[in-house]
């Protein structure tokens, strides 16, 4: 039975695996997880009707869950998107607001938003993510592969940007509109008061205290290296309005080939 649940609201390249991976090792606090990827989706939802999306959901609460009935949940702004679309076009949940979908599915929900103040540092992190197919580096894993020949391209990188921002100002009119209380974790200051911060979430979760910090361990290694570092500094040189206008009449160039 679950006793209360929690959202963990990102975008991509913002700490929240290291986040969710932390709350999960704790055993008490949910397994946040991104249960509404795509990937996951296209993997474990067998048919596009109502059944599969409830069998699909009754796994989800059940794998999410902890002992001690804490569900926990990670979604960046499009999984969310593609959660209520689902549930409405599915659920009969036509009519009901976002905030309302939600509380139906996950019980007494509270949100936790991670995001991160360097934008740039977060586009590049996920540039260089597409490009090697590394998206999570266990604590005890294999280096970083530097044999991968990486190709700094900055107009992928202003449109990550761009896209992180929008991302970021769509989560925060969701909790304005819906005047829903809010944990934020700013990605800079996580990984500096990194126990402060884990100790904070249980707090503000209402969830039985971690008994002492040395339960609280770093199950990710951070993947920002020399590359992450000259790459932004190379963009950092380049005028974004420069890139602003590349990109348009590339894309007008693309229309009048394919017309």
């Amino acid at each position: 039975m679950i006793d209360k649940s929690y959202i963990v609201c990102s975008t991509g390249r913002s700490g929240s695996n290291l986040l969710c991976k932390t709350l999960a090792n704790l055993n008490h606090c949910g397994r946040p997880a991104e249960y509404f990827h795509p990937d996951r989706l296209e993997k474990y939802l067998t048919k596009d009707d109502a059944k599969s999306l409830r069998d699909y959901l009754s796994g989800v609460l059940i794998q999410g869950t902890s002992s001690n009935g804490i569900f926990g949940i990670k979604m960046h702004w499009e999984h969310f998107q593609m959660f209520l679309n689902l549930a409405r076009k599915y659920l009969d949940f036509q009519g009901k607001t976002d905030l309302e979908i939600l509380s139906l599915v996950f019980p007494n929900p509270r949100f936790i938003y991670i995001w991160r103040r360097d934008l740039v540092r977060q586009a590049v992190s996920t540039e260089i993510a597409y490009q090697t197919g590394n998206w999570v580096k266990q604590n005890k894993s294999v280096e970083f592969n530097s044999r991968k020949k990486l190709v700094f391209k900055p107009l992928n990188i202003y449109r990550y940007k761009q896209g992180l921002k929008v991302r970021n100002q769509r989560w925060k009119k969701f909790f304005d509109k819906n005047s829903v209380e809010v944990y934020e974790v700013v990605y800079e200051d996580f990984i500096e008061l990194f126990e402060k911060t884990i100790l904070e979430i249980v707090d503000f979760l209402d969830i039985q205290p971690v008994s002492s910090q040395n339960e609280i361990k770093i199950s990710l290694q951070r993947q920002s290296n020399e590359i992450n570092e000259r790459w932004c500094q190379y963009y950092n040189y380049i005028p974004e309005n420069m890139l602003r206008t590349y990109g348009k009449i590339r894309a007008t160039i693309k229309s009048f080939i394919k017309a």
